[in-house]
């Protein structure tokens, strides 16, 4: 019997649209947060909404096979051309959910050669969850940060203070696997930021700016910064950086 009220509800009113509408809605919400379960389920229920399809228009061709012969062939065209057209438009759409749910993945990193943005206010906040401190910097922890050839990178330094107070980030050493010191050293626009903060002031500071040549090798760099605070050291952080260049899609598609 459950069988059966399965078969006749797959007949009765636009289920397979229904489920296509549903199919969208979950993936484009599953590419929002990255969430590839998500994802797969949504491509489920669009598959299952096609298998509806299917089955309705063979049982159809089936029906028609004991009708005339010329209806037939009207009525089996007319349908195939409709569910043709259906398939292509979420097919479509799918393939858009695709490219940017690619797009997200693959431009995730965070960037540090344009303004501040929530990536790198994502990162020092989640430097602070993690380690506490009234200053952290970008690199400081995790998997080395990305700096890209033939751009300005900037290093970013997030300060919570407790109390409005005069504080100083500057870079004291520098080292890298493939570049000599001289070559970082050329490369350094500013090493150092001075400025007083308040307690409610939490955007992230820019401590240093590195132009780094197009036709630097890839290289691992480890940044040392002091900190001070009223002019007394308070911290000092190794920060990991990785010069990389972008492929062909990775710059295409970001």
């Amino acid at each position: 019997m459950r069988c059966e009220n399965i078969c006749k509800m797959m007949d009765r009113g636009p289920l397979n649209i229904i489920l296509y509408i549903i199919s969208i809605i979950i993936l484009i919400y599953a590419i929002w947060k990255n969430n590839i379960i998500l994802i797969l389920a949504g491509i489920l229920i669009f598959l299952f909404g096609h298998c509806i399809q299917t089955m309705r228009w063979f049982k159809k061709r089936q029906i028609e096979k004991k009708e005339n012969k010329l209806k037939r062939g009207r009525r089996g065209a007319l349908e195939l051309s409709i569910g043709t057209i259906v398939i292509i438009v979420i097919a479509i759409t799918m393939l858009i959910l695709g490219i940017v749910f690619v797009r997200s993945i693959m431009c995730g990193a965070i960037n540090l050669t344009g303004d501040l943005n929530d990536r790198v206010k994502g990162e020092i906040n989640d430097l602070f969850g993690a380690t506490g401190g009234e200053v952290q910097c970008i690199g400081a922890s995790g998997e080395p940060i990305r700096m890209e050839p033939g751009k300005v990178n900037l290093v970013y330094c997030g300060i919570k203070a407790p109390q409005e107070a005069k504080y100083s980030v500057v870079i004291t050493d520098y080292s890298a696997v493939y570049s000599t010191k001289s070559d970082l050293k050329s490369w350094m626009v500013d090493d150092s930021w001075e400025g007083t903060v308040a307690p409610n002031d939490e955007i992230p500071k820019k401590v240093a700016r590195l132009d780094i040549p197009k036709e630097a090798p890839e290289d691992s760099i480890t940044i040392q910064v002091t900190i001070k605070k009223e002019g007394n050291v308070i911290s000092t952080q190794d920060l990991d950086f990785k010069i990389s260049r972008s492929g062909f899609f990775r710059a295409a598609m970001c």
